[in-house]
């Protein structure tokens, strides 16, 4: 069981930090300018970073126990 909880200690810091991450990003909507791609790649920026900083801890945490699939760049998808 201790091992359990362990693990669940490192999600739930994982997350925490994620969400702190994206609640200081989105804090500066605000002062995002204007443009014709501006607030989607605001929110993609946002997401990379929150996706990264999860992937990041979750393998200081166990660096032996993640597994996730690589995104695509948008050069690969066509």
């Amino acid at each position: 069981m201790a091992l359990r909880s362990a693990l669940i200690n490192v999600i739930f810091n994982a997350a925490s930090k994620a969400a702190r991450r994206m609640v200081r990003d989105f804090g500066e909507v605000e002062n995002l300018q204007v443009s014709r791609k501006g607030a989607a790649d605001f929110v993609s920026q946002a997401d990379l970073s929150a996706e990264q900083t999860l992937i990041n801890e979750l393998q200081i945490g166990r660096p032996d126990g993640i597994l996730y699939q690589k995104r695509k760049e948008k050069s690969e998808e066509n």
